[in-house]
């Protein structure tokens, strides 16, 4: 995918192998993803997606953190970069199944024997630190999901997430209430409602401002290829 603009949007979700036809999902299909690049669309301000294979059936050469991590070095290599909104949902684990060496063609699974095996799990790498860390400069919107938390358990976790990662702006979201929350530096909440519209549409504004401000002084930008793919 040949980059047209300054700001980057990664949807969709990844996996990681354990055997052939066997892996790990972080389910997720780019529709976040897709409604912010065409909200940005209606701005008339530019925008590259980068969407997994799971979001657009197959037509990308994204799948594993692995190709997410080295597309977003690239993306940071490139001085023009000024925005990533990185609601990619990476997997948080890693497997193997006996002393089997994981992998896209690893052995592959006999379901007629059987085997009670487990599946021993390790964090995997996080990718979104290091987006503020090589690239202070950058204006990064993260996205921290939780399922049925109360609150305090979800506006802790996303600002959590905040404060790790650096990030402008995390979007804390629920899939069971549907509350969104959006936290800026600092920890302000500038928006809590089940209206994921709403929340949408303020970060879209935000971006809009971000991609349009002038780089800090003093800010030194790694050189990188005018294309990358």
């Amino acid at each position: 995918m040949s980059q047209t603009s300054s700001i980057h949007i990664f949807g969709g979700g990844t996996l990681s192998h354990i055997r052939t036809h066997f892996a790990i999902t972080a389910a997720a299909y780019g529709e976040t993803a897709r409604a912010l690049h065409a909200l940005l669309a209606k701005k008339k301000i530019p925008s590259t997606l980068h969407l997994t294979k799971m979001a657009c059936m197959g037509k990308s050469d994204l799948e594993t953190n692995s190709d997410i991590r080295k597309r977003t070095e690239e993306i940071l290599a490139d001085p023009n970069s000024k925005v990533i909104i990185f609601n990619v949902a990476v997997t948080d684990f890693d497997g193997q199944i006996g002393d089997v060496p994981s992998g896209k063609y690893a052995e592959r699974l006999k379901s007629r024997d059987e085997t009670h095996l487990p599946v021993i799990l390790t964090p995997a790498e996080k990718i979104v630190p290091l987006i503020k860390q090589k690239r202070p400069d950058i204006f990064l919107v993260a996205f921290k999901t939780t399922a049925g938390a109360d609150d305090q358990d979800q506006l802790a976790r996303g600002t959590k997430l905040l404060n790790d990662s650096q990030a402008d702006l995390v979007l804390a979201n629920d899939t069971k209430t549907r509350r969104n929350v959006l936290i800026a530096k600092g920890g302000t909440i500038l928006c809590d409602t089940k209206d994921r519209a709403q929340a949408l549409q303020m970060i879209a504004d935000a971006v809009a401002v971000a991609a349009q401000a002038k780089p800090a002084p003093n800010v030194k930008k790694a050189h990188g290829p005018k294309n990358i793919h």
